[in-house]
């Protein structure tokens, strides 16, 4: 369960530095593939909150050494959708290089 009450002190904390807000990851565990219901609640409840040109935030779930699914919450007048989102993962010019001369 996320800790709510210092993650929003986080946000707070960057939009008065002018950072904005576009997303968190978390982790799971391999045996839970998906978002819980906990976690859809909190991401409808912080989109709620975002300022109105905001329409999209970015949650990736990392399943540490196996691989990451993100969703994308978006925002279409007062209805908030969370569907899976692709995403490419960019790596280093030193990983490609490795991979290529393994």
């Amino acid at each position: 369960m996320p800790d709510t009450q210092f993650l929003n002190q986080i946000i707070k904390d960057w939009n008065e530095c002018e950072i904005e807000f576009r997303g968190i990851f978390h982790t799971h565990a391999a045996q839970w593939p998906e978002l819980s219901n906990s976690d859809r609640i909190y991401i409808i409840e912080i989109l709620k909150a975002m300022p109105s040109y905001i329409q999209n935030l970015y949650f990736p779930l990392i399943f540490p050494g196996e691989k990451i699914k993100a969703y994308c919450a978006r925002k279409n007048g007062n209805v908030i959708s969370i569907v899976d989102e692709n995403i490419d993962i960019i790596k280093k010019r030193e990983e490609m290089r490795d991979e290529r001369n393994e």
